[in-house]
């Protein structure tokens, strides 16, 4: 029996953080969303491969705050996705997702 060898692995960080790299070199400055609200709209071009989430994302002036407040009081959050559900856990109280498993 011959032996299988994975060729060309790359770890899922990897894949990540390359997306992320393309995406803000394909979003030019000054862009309309910066800092954590960048971070939320990167992610979501990320996991949609839409750009257009950036003529579609409105914020509320208290969206964040109040999200984070919610999740930090426990509020349910409703997934299909379970990774999901626990990276917003971990952006909420500043922990790392790597120390999870999902």
């Amino acid at each position: 029996m011959s032996e299988i060898k994975l060729q060309n692995f790359i770890k899922p960080e990897d894949i990540e953080t390359e997306s992320f790299r393309i995406i803000d070199s394909e979003v030019s400055e000054p862009r309309l969303f910066q800092g954590k609200k960048w971070q939320i709209v990167r992610r979501m071009i990320h996991t949609t491969a839409d750009f257009e989430m950036i003529d579609l994302v409105r914020f509320h002036e208290k969206a964040l705050e109040s999200g984070v407040n919610a999740l930090r009081n426990g509020a349910t959050i409703v997934t299909t996705l379970r990774w999901l559900s626990v990276a917003f856990l971990c952006v909420a109280l500043n922990l790392s997702v790597a120390k999870f498993a999902v």
